[in-house]
């Protein structure tokens, strides 16, 4: 996986400039997507970050609050991934370099810390990522609290599927690419809890 050069309960993390970490990224295979009557299918990822300046209560245990985009995975010049990724890092990627490299891996980015700013949508449904930042110096953002979690369908592991919720299962299990990895076994029974991954407060 490399890219070439919610509900009405949710509550929601506060507007304004905050620290995060990310910590998720989950790869959604090739969707449909709809744009002023333009039917295309592109490639997508799924990028979620905890908030470690907002804590909340989940089932008697305190955890940060995250938030998560949904990107074309692509790395071209007007991409939106590339765009957030040289706000983040605070430089201008090379072509060069990143077609040297293969392509942008994406996994590199788990763990990263930076600073965003978050905006609600219109309507105040949703908690959007308006813009990321990289550290300013002397700057210290908490260390990690979720664990790193990857899901590639280019790399399928059957146990991280089955950690996924079935919302998100359903998702991904439209894409070609789940397609030929699952075949007609595209709903398993989960043999253990789902992990929070935060894909009912996602527009789409």
């Amino acid at each position: 996986m490399k890219a070439q050069v919610g509900s009405g309960d949710f509550e929601k993390p506060p507007e304004g400039v905050t620290q995060f970490r990310c910590y998720r990224i989950v790869d959604l295979g090739t969707q449909e997507k709809t744009y002023k009557g333009d039917v295309s299918y592109v490639r997508q990822i799924l990028i979620t970050h905890e908030l470690p300046q907002h804590m909340k209560e989940f089932e008697g245990e305190t955890l940060p609050m995250s938030i998560s985009k949904k990107y074309r995975l692509s790395f071209n010049k007007k991409a939106a991934l590339r765009l957030d990724m040289e706000a983040w890092y605070g430089k201008t990627f090379n072509d060069k370099d990143i077609e040297n490299s293969g392509g942008f891996d994406p996994t590199k980015i788990l763990g990263r810390p930076g600073l965003m700013t978050i905006k609600y949508s219109e309507d105040g449904q949703y908690a959007n990522i308006a813009s990321m930042m990289n550290v300013p110096e002397g700057t210290t953002v908490p260390d990690q609290i979720n664990p790193s979690f990857i899901f590639d369908l280019d790399e399928f592991d059957r146990e991280k599927w089955d950690l996924l919720s079935q919302k998100m299962q359903s998702w991904i299990a439209k894409s070609p690419e789940a397609k030929e990895v699952l075949g007609t076994d595209s709903k398993p029974e989960q043999q253990q809890a789902p992990i929070d991954d935060g894909f009912d407060d996602i527009p789409f």
